[in-house]
């Protein structure tokens, strides 16, 4: 038995036939890493002179919803939610409508200006006007999306559909209703 033993451990020391592959260590199965989307919403509602609710609701890109009433709402102090996937989408779809990223810190889309050059001499119009408001709640709305953040503060003195349809939306997918009255 010892030289049966022996001479397999010999012969198999000389064997010169293919070398077998090398064995790839193999990773375990992981899920994909699916990031949520890069997004962060804010809406923040000023208080005014007389009872105007004062609160601030964020969202995230994975849906989360916080609550954190201020003054003159029915819960104050933090609260928590979540959206769907379809909400988000539409709020992301509502921004692009919106051309939050176009407009500057009051809301208002630049106006071209209106120049005119004779000989060395250029003067310019900006058309624009300016209105202030002493007693409205803001909405201040801050959105931040895939490294881009930019804040418009609504006084809403002046019309502006696009953003009042955007602050409408966020507050209807939150269901801040339901925070603000008893």
């Amino acid at each position: 038995m010892r030289v049966l033993l022996a001479g397999a451990l010999l012969l198999g020391a000389c064997w010169r036939g293919a070398e077998a592959p090398p064995v790839e260590p193999v990773a375990p199965a992981q899920r994909p890493n699916v990031e949520p989307t890069r997004l962060r919403v804010t809406l923040e509602r000023t208080v005014c002179f007389g009872t105007c609710p004062a609160y601030v609701v964020a969202i995230d890109g994975a849906g989360r919803v916080e609550w954190t009433g201020n003054a003159h709402v029915a819960a104050m102090g933090k609260r928590l939610g979540q959206l769907t996937r379809r909400e988000l989408d539409e709020l992301s779809r509502q921004i692009d409508r919106a051309r939050f990223f176009e407009r500057n810190e009051f809301g208002d889309i630049p106006e071209k200006f209106d120049c005119v050059t004779t000989g060395n001499t250029t003067q310019c119009s900006f058309g624009t006007s300016v209105t202030i408001c002493s007693d409205t709640s803001h909405s201040i709305i801050t959105v931040s999306r895939n490294g881009r953040t930019h804040k418009i503060d609504n006084d809403h003195c002046n019309e502006s559909p696009e953003l009042d349809d955007l602050e409408e939306l966020i507050e209807r997918i939150t269901q801040t209703e339901a925070w603000i009255s008893p």
